[in-house]
């Protein structure tokens, strides 16, 4: 018998050893994702009733839009997991739904990781590629988020580089 109550669940793209803990998480089902994307649009629906000018979705730092879209925390082989589109679908989803609750005019921005310290992580392309999406999904902004830090100290603002690149291909604001 599973004695673990639903607050202690740590749901992820896929089920993985939790550091520090002698347990996995929980890989998502369908029925997931869909709770979980509409828990997303409710409270930003919430929001929007107590009077904010708008929302930011935290897709960045490893939290759970992050993991979809990272290969080293999505191992799906599913319409969520296996090429950069698919693991950009769960934050498309969350932003239509949050569309959906709060209209056209509610501001909707989204704080993505550009990249996660691995090579074999998020890459610049699949960043590329996932901004394009948000952008066509209804997003007003972007917000360029990662995990490194500067290892020297520099005149260039942390992810200036592809914030230029993002600008240059989106119409939307991108903030660095």
């Amino acid at each position: 018998m599973n004695t673990e109550s639903k607050s202690e669940i740590i749901y992820s793209p896929s089920s993985l050893p939790i550091r520090n803990q002698n347990r996995k998480s929980k890989e998502m089902t369908k029925e997931d994702i869909i709770h979980i994307e509409n828990d997303f649009a409710n409270a930003a629906l919430r929001a929007k009733k107590d009077g904010f000018d708008g929302i930011e979705i935290h897709g960045a730092h490893f939290y759970l839009v992050s993991e979809f879209f990272s290969p080293l925390f999505n191992k799906r082989n599913d319409e969520y997991g296996g090429n950069d589109e698919n693991r950009a679908r769960f934050l498309i989803e969350i932003i239509h739904k949050i569309r959906e609750k709060v209209g056209n005019e509610y501001i909707i921005g989204v704080k993505i990781s550009s990249e996660d310290g691995n090579e074999k992580g998020i890459t610049e392309e699949g960043f590329i590629t996932a901004g394009k999406m948000a952008e066509k999904a209804g997003v007003d902004f972007i917000q360029i988020s990662g995990i490194s830090w500067p290892k020297k100290k520099s005149d260039k603002f942390l992810y200036e580089s592809i914030g230029n690149r993002l600008s240059q291909i989106l119409k939307i604001p991108i903030i660095v």
